[in-house]
């Protein structure tokens, strides 16, 4: 099962009806997000699982870089992006990807 890391609700970040919000607090605004950590997504349409795997590995240390950019941007910087080669996406601040098309929906 998907499950964030401290998520939080935040309309800065989108309003989708069915994004996980109602589920994960009582203001049921927003998306829901988490700041603590990223969010990787693979695909081994691209690549052998063992590089996919390799190269998922390797972005393990990108959440520090993200959230010190992120701190450090004066303008209104919501979502920073590391894609590979390999056919792997990490996202800051981390959300839930839809599995089946529908927003928050596994």
């Amino acid at each position: 099962s998907q499950a964030l890391h401290l998520p939080e609700c935040n309309p800065s970040y989108g309003a989708t009806e069915g994004c996980g919000c109602a589920d994960v607090n009582s203001g049921g605004a927003g998306r829901a997000i988490s700041e603590s950590s990223s969010v990787i997504k693979e695909s081994s349409l691209v690549s052998s699982d063992a590089e996919v795997a390799q190269a998922a590995c390797y972005t393990s240390t990108v959440d520090d870089a993200f959230k010190d950019i992120q701190l450090r941007s004066e303008s209104s910087l919501k979502w920073l992006y590391y894609g590979s080669a390999e056919g792997v996406l990490v996202n800051y601040p981390g959300f839930l990807w839809p599995r089946d098309g529908g927003c928050g929906r596994n």
